[in-house]
């Protein structure tokens, strides 16, 4: 999950404030949808603003993910690029490949 602004606290079924559109989801049920079929959510904020830190920090700890502030070209860019490549590599082919790949790209 990539975003610039804490999810939108309306809920789904709601038309958000200040625009002509219907919500059609709602994160926190999104969430705990994601924790009970155990699948981590690693977020990733363009920013420091108080509620999307708390927000993004809160879905990625309630599903067992990570959350990073995320400037291209520091080293949590990088960071963003290892979660996807080790996850596909841990889906197509293990521990093994996981192991492989750090011990030739994680610095």
């Amino acid at each position: 999950l990539i975003g610039d602004a804490p999810p939108h606290y309306e809920g789904c079924g709601n038309r958000l404030g200040g625009h002509n559109h219907v919500l059609a989801t709602d994160y926190k049920k999104e969430t705990k949808r994601f924790k009970q079929n155990g699948i981590p959510v690693y977020t990733f904020r363009l920013s420091d603003e108080a509620s999307l830190v708390t927000t993004f920090k809160h879905i990625a700890d309630e599903t067992g993910g990570e959350s990073h502030r995320l400037d291209i070209g520091d080293r949590n860019s990088n960071k963003l690029i290892d979660i996807i490549c080790e996850n596909a590599l841990e889906e197509i082919g293990g521990s093994e490949l996981v192991a492989e790949y750090r011990a030739r790209h994680v610095k």
